[in-house]
């Protein structure tokens, strides 16, 4: 049972183990010092007291020899009090033997308190050699800890660098993914216009409305065409001008023939077609729809059709527009953008 005991669980019921368990290493050293400070106090106290001693022993040797003189300075003392001589021979006498219990009492004592300062100053000459034994390894620690210190702060920062390495490489590899992403995106993404722009439209065209009309078309069976015709038949209205509905037209290759020769299709009609009359508003408002879509990043194109009334007469202010399939490439706001970074790449490249 005791052998399955944790140490944390030995710590919560020994309070001693678990005070000692809660000190830091500073609190350890702070109270190491404090410790050696009360000794070497103390030491320094009993030194002070063996010297006062020694001290002391020394004033009893000087009293007690000048004890021992007392026959020489006896006879002289009648001066200052008047004593008769065998008094005088007598106190003489015990004045001698007091100053040679003196004189012996004082060596002696000099001989003990002088070997109990120097021992006390052995002891406390040892303990200081301690404390710098001490604060030698301590220092030693230091020196190591600080080494250890800087090895782990350089490697450290060699980590640091590594990562803002391959975080640096992260986002490139993200901006490559996005830019990927992007291309991606403007190279299928279906042709429109939103709202800001098919008023803008509507506004560069108002000077035609409600005197010419336009036909709407798109390719059969494109989604993406049709949504694009709408769009544009939006715009138009926009500026009142007259506007059909959106129809769909097909072109059927013709086939069935058995061994025939195999026609490959050179060319694939895309963009947008816009066809005028021989009248000059109908060709005014075709070049002005075209411009409109080219400078918004679209294909158009323009043509002047032949085609005549059921009279045989020329057809008056009318605009035929077909949404063909989507051409390759960026269309729109995409467009512009890349042709704006090629142009940015050359003017740079020309500056070199």
């Amino acid at each position: 049972m005791i052998s399955q005991m944790t140490p944390s669980a030995i710590q919560q019921i020994d309070p001693i183990s678990r005070a000692l368990s809660s000190l830091s290493a500073s609190s350890l050293s702070s109270l190491v010092a404090s410790v050696d400070e009360a000794i070497r106090n103390d030491l320094e106290a009993f030194r002070g007291v063996f010297f006062i001693f020694l001290v002391a022993s020394t004033i009893v040797v000087m009293a007690g020899v000048v004890l021992e003189e007392a026959e020489e300075w006896m006879p002289h003392l009648h001066r200052i009090i008047p004593v008769n001589p065998i008094t005088e021979y007598r106190w003489a006498k015990q004045l001698v033997k007091l100053g040679w219990i003196l004189i012996v009492v004082g060596v002696a004592g000099e001989g003990i308190f002088e070997v109990y300062v120097s021992r006390t100053d052995s002891i406390l000459g040892k303990f200081d050699n301690v404390l710098i034994d001490d604060a030698r390894k301590e220092s030693s620690s230091a020196i190591l800890g600080a080494a250890t210190a800087n090895m782990q702060v350089a490697e450290a920062r060699q980590r640091t660098a590594e990562l803002e390495k391959e975080s640096a490489q992260l986002r490139k590899d993200a901006e490559s993914e996005h830019l990927a992403r992007v291309q991606v995106e403007a190279a299928v993404a279906f042709r429109s216009l939103n709202d800001h722009q098919k008023r803008d439209i509507g506004g560069a065209l108002s000077r035609f409305g409600n005197i010419t009309g336009v036909s709407m078309w798109f390719a059969n069976g494109s989604p993406e065409a049709e949504l694009f015709a709408d769009d544009i038949a939006e715009a138009l209205r926009f500026a009142h001008i007259h506007t059909t509905n959106v129809g769909g037209v097909i072109d059927i290759p013709e086939g069935g023939k058995w061994d025939g020769p195999i026609k490959l299709v050179t060319v694939i009609s895309t963009g947008v077609d816009i066809s005028s009359t021989s009248n000059t508003t109908s060709r005014e408002l075709a070049d002005a729809i075209r411009k409109e879509l080219v400078d918004r990043g679209f294909d158009a194109t323009t043509r002047v059709s032949d085609q005549l009334s059921k009279d045989n007469k020329p057809l008056g202010p009318i605009v035929w527009i077909t949404v063909l399939a989507r051409p390759k490439g960026p269309q729109g706001e995409y467009k512009l953008q890349a042709e704006r970074e090629a142009k940015a790449k050359s003017s740079t490249k020309t500056t070199q």
